[in-house]
């Protein structure tokens, strides 16, 4: 596992943009401990590979040099 070559971007949300998270977006929580420590084993383990095929792929989405002006995202 190695580091990424991009960052993650995380906003804050307030007003309606929060409430309308909170009480229509959210559709389900799971818990996930035991799938946590599964993946603690393989990682004691060295077992690296299955750890990236468990976890969901991160997806870069692509923005407008304009809105890349605006974040400083270079």
């Amino acid at each position: 596992m190695q580091p990424l070559r991009h960052r993650s971007l995380q906003i804050g949300l307030s007003g309606e943009s929060l409430c309308k998270y909170v009480e229509e977006w959210i559709v389900s929580l799971t818990h996930i401990s035991d799938t946590v420590r599964q993946l603690n084993e393989h990682r004691k383990r060295g077992e690296h590979a299955r750890i990236e095929a468990a976890l969901p792929k991160e997806e870069v989405y692509p923005i407008s040099d304009t809105l890349k002006t605006i974040i400083h995202a270079g």
